[in-house]
């Protein structure tokens, strides 16, 4: 008997409890282990300094050829004659000291290029520009259709005329300095200019007063030719000539090797003075060095060949 009132009791007490927590809205859960937290960091996933080529345009074997055909058709053909070289009287009394004495120099015909030699057709040739070139440039090494005069040492551009020779069979090279001066006061049909083509700097070059990049070569053929159809004979980039750095006396016949290094470049470039565009002004460059200073990426080419 008192066992079963024991038993009842406990059952009400059951039903009671539930009742209430029913009563509540309350509901009856299981514990839940909340999961242990680390300090471990996530790793994040590997970078790479690689640029995204999707949108590269390589160049194709038919844009090659066409590149190094059209460099072909762009042979402009210079009668032969004789020209006053150096500080002639129209050139003004600002003459840097390696355009004196005035000389007289002559010249068998030839064909010039029309135009500097350009990125794409390097491309054409090489298949990508120089390891030392602009950054930006590099990325855009395989891109074609970019028509900016190349700027390149010594060595790589005697690599590439030769490479150049061998995939077309002719015999281009650079230019004497005689043959550059030449062409760029116009041969035959020279009217006297100062600079090529113009009295007027800022009509036919690219040079340091109208150049807001200060780093880099422009796109040819933008400015205005000179009297035989040649583009950016002054400024944009200064051009290798095959001659060595000789300097002439005041005998006006004798003339004086000074360094077997280096090599004569015409023309002024980008980063260049007034003075240093005009037709008359010679410089020079070490044929050791590679353009890994600002004023050496000024130096570009310009290809000649004595016949088609």
């Amino acid at each position: 008997m008192l066992k079963n009132i024991i038993i009842t009791l406990l059952l009400l007490c059951s039903f009671s409890i539930m009742v209430s927590a029913q009563s509540a809205g309350g509901q009856i859960r299981r514990a839940v282990k909340k999961p242990q937290t680390t300090n471990v960091t996530p790793r994040k996933p590997k970078t790479t300094n690689k640029r995204p080529t999707s949108k590269v345009q390589k160049m194709s074997e038919s844009q090659r050829k066409s590149i190094i055909q059209n460099l072909i058709n762009n042979m402009v053909y210079v009668e032969g004659g004789s020209l006053m070289m150096g500080a002639t009287p129209e050139q003004g009394q600002d003459e840097y000291d390696f355009a004196l004495p005035a000389y007289k120099g002559t010249v068998n015909s030839f064909y010039i290029c029309r135009y500097e030699l350009t990125q794409d057709v390097w491309k054409a040739v090489f298949g990508r520009l120089p390891e030392y070139y602009h950054s930006d440039e590099l990325h855009n090494s395989n891109v074609v259709g970019r028509n900016k005069a190349v700027e390149v040492n010594w060595k790589d551009a005697i690599r590439f005329i030769e490479k150049l020779n061998t995939i077309t069979g002719m015999k281009f090279r650079m230019p004497t300095e005689t043959e550059w001066e030449y062409a760029a006061r116009g041969g035959v049909k020279s009217k006297g200019y100062k600079y090529s083509g113009s009295n007027n700097i800022n009509d036919v070059a690219w040079y340091h007063d109208n150049n807001d990049i200060k780093e880099k070569s422009f796109v040819i053929g933008l400015k205005h030719p000179n009297e035989l159809g040649l583009y950016d004979m002054s400024g944009n980039v200064s051009e290798w000539c095959s001659d060595k750095n000789l300097k002439r006396n005041s005998k006006r016949e004798e003339w004086k090797e000074l360094n077997d290094n280096y090599r004569i470049r015409k023309g002024g470039c980008w980063c260049s003075t007034e003075i240093g565009c005009k037709v008359s002004s010679r410089d020079f460059q070490g044929i050791q060095d590679y353009c890994n200073t600002w004023c050496l990426h000024g130096t570009g080419l310009r290809l000649v060949c004595d016949r088609l």
